[in-house]
């Protein structure tokens, strides 16, 4: 049972993470900033860089492990 979870979970739970690294991307782009400063990433505040990061990176990790995986 936990196989099916996990071949179903993980490809979908990649997408929705690349999805919404794909909104903070045209949020910003909207707003008319830059897209990516790299001071904001070494801040401590959380910003918006750090979560199109966080989403983008692990949206395509758990999309290459799901691949690899199958």
């Amino acid at each position: 049972m936990g196989k099916i979870i996990r071949k179903i979970a993980v490809p979908r739970l990649g997408f929705i993470f690349l999805l919404i690294a794909a909104i903070i991307i045209l949020d910003e782009a909207r707003k008319g900033v830059p897209l990516f400063t790299f001071s904001d990433i070494y801040a401590l505040r959380p910003t918006h860089e750090k979560f199109g990061l966080f989403f983008l990176l692990g949206g395509l990790y758990l999309n290459i492990k799901s691949r690899k995986s199958s």
